[in-house]
């Protein structure tokens, strides 16, 4: 498990912004890596204002997407903050187990923040690419789970050649909202499909 985050971000931001993930695997693992940028929230607060011209809505868009790539190949070098934290924790869970002596855990992994950021499988979205949607593919999924917390969402997706397949978990009877969820996601597709339709060269 992997994780680079803005170390300027404060625990509030990281409960604003909008949390993804993307896995990739590498030597038998799998590695996974949270963006959080100044990038990415520059173009959402774009959405904010739709009178901005579109111009500068794909600039930062782009903006966005190249500040995603360079942070997810620094995840996959291994050099994602949440790896290390990860490893000691596990180490510290082995000697708590083995030693004799009690070894107190230390403030960080006790830290609301530390849970926010996904520590300890606290991932508020849970999101899995689960394949290439073939021509004569017929609509359904697989490979999908539920939500890793009561007030979470999880979202699988397939790509097809002219369409994204998505299946949307959550815990019943939780905080959580699956129609508000779906509907934003539409909202989504929607805004950056307008984007790229500006273009034809994109």
């Amino acid at each position: 498990m992997t994780a680079n985050m803005n170390s300027q971000s404060r625990e509030e931001d990281v409960k604003a912004k909008f949390l993804g993930d993307t896995q990739y695997v590498r030597e038998g693992a799998v590695h996974f890596g949270m963006k959080q940028n100044r990038a990415k929230g520059n173009m959402m607060d774009a959405t904010k204002f739709p009178s901005l011209v579109i111009e500068k809505q794909q600039r930062l868009f782009f903006a966005a997407y190249e500040a995603h790539n360079k942070l997810m190949e620094e995840c996959m070098d291994g050099k994602g903050i949440d790896r290390h934290l990860y490893g000691l924790r596990k180490v510290l869970e082995s000697l708590q187990r083995e030693s004799a002596i009690k070894i107190h855990t230390p403030d960080i992994f006790l830290d609301e923040a530390w849970k926010i950021s996904g520590g300890d499988g606290n991932y508020l979205l849970s999101t899995s690419f689960t394949g290439y949607m073939g021509e004569n593919d017929e609509v359904g999924s697989y490979g999908y789970v539920s939500a890793m917390r009561p007030d979470c969402y999880g979202t699988f997706y397939r790509i097809g050649r002219d369409s994204v397949q998505l299946v949307i978990t959550d815990w019943c009877k939780s905080k959580s909202n699956l129609d508000v969820y779906g509907e934003n996601i539409k909202w989504s597709l929607a805004k950056l499909s307008s984007l790229f339709e500006y273009n034809a060269k994109i």
